[in-house]
């Protein structure tokens, strides 16, 4: 009798200790489960911030690029200006010095109603004049061309003109030293100086790229 109550002990003794081995390891299960949903939430943040680095490392990228291209741009822009107005200024000066043995003839031909009606020698400004007696004539975005002796030196592109009826419009170098009174007359800015020499073409072209004014000048010596 007292050995059964003996093994009944041992066996209620190893069902509690059983009982609570399978407590810790239901809790060590669950336990484990929880790390291993922080360490995915973990990884996958950090994934996530890996996908925005690398995001924002190609828009840099994209953007040092974009700096690069618009800067060679701006340099070939500036060194062009820079030619030109170089190139127009040794032209105003070899001007200056033949000017009092020089005289300067100019012929315009022109088809419609505007006409470039006058181009001064010294390359201060341009006149378009609107020849009709009855319209008015939009000129907006029509484009100057200079060729002088043969070479083309420069073009410009109007900005937004009427041309009101008999009415002319003188357009300014940028020092030629007028002042921007539209309609009657505005600075481009864009021009140092008109061209200058010996055999100076002026060309008109519309939005179409048809020619509609010309102005051939030339200069003889005395």
């Amino acid at each position: 009798m007292e050995y059964t109550s003996m093994l009944e002990e041992k066996v209620e003794s190893l069902e509690k200790e059983r009982d609570d081995l399978l407590e810790q390891l239901k809790k060590m299960n669950e336990y484990r489960k929880e790390e291993k949903a922080i360490l995915m939430e973990e990884i996958y943040k950090k994934d996530k911030t890996i996908e925005e680095l690398q995001d924002t490392l190609r828009d840099s990228e994209e953007t040092i690029r974009n700096i690069h291209r618009e800067f060679a741009t701006y340099k070939t822009k500036s060194e062009e200006k820079a030619r030109q107005d170089k190139s127009l200024t040794d032209a105003n000066l070899s001007q200056l010095s033949l000017s009092e043995k020089s005289f300067v003839k100019g012929e315009t031909r022109f088809r419609g109603n505007i006409c470039i009606s006058a181009c001064e020698p010294s390359g201060k400004y341009i006149i378009l004049e609107n020849t009709s007696g009855a319209k008015d004539e939009d000129i907006s975005g029509f484009q100057i061309e200079q060729y002088v002796d043969n070479h083309p030196i420069l073009k410009y592109d109007l900005p937004l003109i009427i041309l009101r009826v008999g009415k002319s419009i003188k357009i300014y170098a940028r020092n030629g030293g007028g002042r921007h009174a539209p309609p009657a007359s505005i600075i481009a800015n864009e021009i140092s100086c008109w061209g200058q020499g010996d055999c100076v073409e002026t060309v008109l072209t519309n939005t179409d790229g048809h020619n509609v004014a010309r102005h051939e000048q030339t200069r003889g010596y005395k």
